[in-house]
């Protein structure tokens, strides 16, 4: 089908072909070569004669040149996975990710947040599993007076619901929302003609759920992998016999290797692209405008998909939460308490500088130069509890009037320097490592030292 405006966008001849790979990968995902007007065009037809294939889509209006929060500096995407209809379940965000971009620095971030997270929403006087606060806001926004008047203080819809949660919890304002179901994530991977993944490990599962509210054994080994839709999404949420962490990181990996799929798409994969449209329209919502997506495309041509930054809230060693158990339900809930969020909007809030940090993989060794007890120690706890490997405290040999950050790695650690400087107000010299050293960075505490 020949667009009637492509001959008036001959001047652009290397634009992003369109955003269909931000709501498709949860990743911001371009395609290479001219065609973005065809697709406009393809909206903007559908969406003016009532077609319901792309009701996700609201209204069209002018969004300008940026995005909410691009003048702050950082753009909030909540991205939500349900089952969807015919599934166990199919209003429970099984996947609740928020994607964040920093426009000027041409960064993004993507943190996973557990379904089983243990909250109060908005509201309520209850806890209950985040997973299922979007059901609750679908209820709270029907609700109605006895002359049958919708209640003015109650939420828009579920997702906007879901969003002033999120953003209670994490302390970040929360732009925009995704969604996506199960149906239409085999869907996509299908119509790409599937994706290739490594296994890391083996993986069994004797209780995944079925359509039917039973259970089957799931299976695969480690290796090379080629997946269609329905193994794809098996391998994303399974869970019974590993954590939320590895359930989360298989499902980035999908993600990536949705990416590279993607990326492969050309302006000759037309008819392919037009059918993802199609199943988007289906499966997929969004409060983002069209000239939003595309404006977030146009950002992401520019960010390294390399150096996306993915952090997982886990009940690991590092991580800020633990398991518990209320009324027989298996939950995890913040190490510092129960409905106290503050490592979690520390993470959240860090998380392109800590993201950084975490894949520099820095040994820190922290020595006690004053007269002050326990001061590396507190140090030290502060810094494991932030993700860092502090792997000696120590005194030291003398004592400092001054902090020092002594830099053993030839600058390969600045990111993990700049903050432990942040921390310490401390001078940075670089050294050779003394002999037997293991450590890449050495802090001294001195007498000028402010604990916090």
């Amino acid at each position: 089908m020949e667009n009637p405006d492509k001959n008036k966008s001959k001047k652009r001849k290397k634009i992003i072909f369109w955003a269909v790979g931000i709501l498709i990968l949860f990743l911001l995902a371009w395609l290479s070569a001219s065609g973005v007007s065809y697709l406009l065009g393809l909206f903007n037809k559908n969406i003016a004669s009532g077609s319901p294939f792309l009701s996700f889509l609201p209204k069209i209006k002018s969004a300008g040149n940026k995005l909410k929060g691009e003048e702050e500096g950082r753009v909030n995407i909540l991205l939500l996975g349900m089952p969807g209809p015919g599934h166990p379940g199919p209003e429970l965000t099984d996947t609740i990710i928020i994607l964040s971009i920093k426009p000027a620095e041409n960064k993004a971030a993507m943190l996973s947040i557990p379904r089983d997270l243990y909250v109060k929403p908005i509201g309520t006087t209850s806890y209950v599993r985040i997973n299922s606060v979007y059901t609750l806001g679908e209820e709270k926004a029907g609700r109605q007076d006895k002359k049958g008047v919708f209640l003015s203080d109650q939420p828009i819809d579920g997702y906007h619901y879901l969003e002033s949660n999120i953003s209670e919890i994490t302390s970040l304002p929360i732009h925009y929302y995704l969604k996506m179901d199960f149906s239409g994530f085999e869907q996509i991977i299908d119509q790409l003609g599937g994706v290739d993944v490594y296994v890391e490990k083996d993986l069994y599962d004797p209780y995944y759920p079925t359509n039917r509210y039973g259970y089957q054994t799931f299976r695969i080994s480690q290796g090379q992998h080629h997946m269609d839709g329905e193994l794809a999404l098996k391998f994303a949420r399974s869970r019974e016999t590993t954590s939320d962490f590895d359930r989360a990181k298989r499902q980035q990996i999908i993600l990536s290797a949705i990416k590279e799929k993607m990326l492969k798409l050309s302006i000759f994969d037309t008819a392919k692209i037009v059918n993802i449209i199609k199943i988007i329209g289906e499966h997929f919502k969004t409060d983002l405008t069209i000239e939003e997506i595309a404006r977030l495309a146009e950002i992401g041509k520019n960010i390294n998909q390399d150096q996306v930054i993915n952090r997982v809230l886990d009940n690991s060693a590092k991580s800020v939460l633990r398991a518990a158990n209320y009324n027989g339900a298996a939950v995890l809930i913040p190490k510092t308490g129960l409905g106290d969020y503050e490592d979690i909007q520390r993470i959240a809030k860090n998380i392109f500088e800590e993201g950084f940090i975490e894949s520099e993989a820095a040994d820190i060794e922290v020595q006690n130069g004053t007269f002050r007890s326990g001061l590396a120690s507190s140090l030290a706890k502060q810094l494991t509890a932030g993700g860092l490997n502090v792997i000696k405290v120590t005194s030291a040999k003398s004592k400092f009037e001054t902090s020092q950050i002594i830099d053993y790695s030839s600058g390969t650690k600045s990111h993990t320097i700049e903050y432990l400087k942040s921390k310490t107000g401390a001078k940075v010299t670089s050294q050779t490592p003394p002999a037997g050293t293991r450590a890449d960075i050495l802090v001294i505490l001195g007498a000028n030292y402010k604990e916090t």
